[in-house]
């Protein structure tokens, strides 16, 4: 019961598909910058581009969503002496997100071109990366099903 009520609390989380993209990428982009700050001993500075990492993850997907919460689980902060963080088990995560929207951007294309069985190849290799990081129900997944659906691509 507890695991489906945390799973209708990350849904209730809507970003744009353009939006998402954008707010996905930068959280890793600061997150490979923390790795570096935390790699030269620069922990103060790590520890802050990991929170805007967190944030950003945490309005794109939600607070409860598991790619979420095993982040914030993996990033422990000691109270005494500098931070000490894990590698982040969610970096594939977001490098799978990141290789969807490649998939996505392609399958655009090859439908503006005229490809459409082409970019249904791209689509659905977007698709299935997104289902398997967030899940079916995901707003995310939804909206590209549904623009698959209006673009007549199927």
């Amino acid at each position: 019961m507890a695991k489906q009520h945390q799973q209708q609390v990350h849904l209730n989380v809507y970003v744009p598909r353009e939006q998402f993209t954008h707010d996905i990428q930068e959280s890793f982009d600061h997150e490979r910058k923390a790795d570096e700050l935390e790699r030269l001993g620069k922990h103060n500075l790590a520890v802050r581009e990991y929170q805007k990492s967190l944030e950003l993850e945490e309005r794109c997907l939600g607070k409860h969503h598991p790619v979420v919460e095993e982040f914030r689980h993996k990033l422990e902060i000691p109270q005494d002496g500098p931070a000490s963080w894990k590698r982040t088990a969610h970096r594939h995560s977001a490098e799978l997100l990141t290789e969807s929207f490649q998939h996505e951007r392609e399958g655009d294309i090859l439908h503006k071109l005229g490809f459409d069985e082409k970019a249904k190849h791209e689509y659905d290799r977007a698709l299935n990366i997104e289902t398997h990081v967030v899940g079916k129900h995901h707003p995310m997944v939804i909206a590209l099903k549904e623009k698959m659906i209006l673009e007549r691509i199927k």
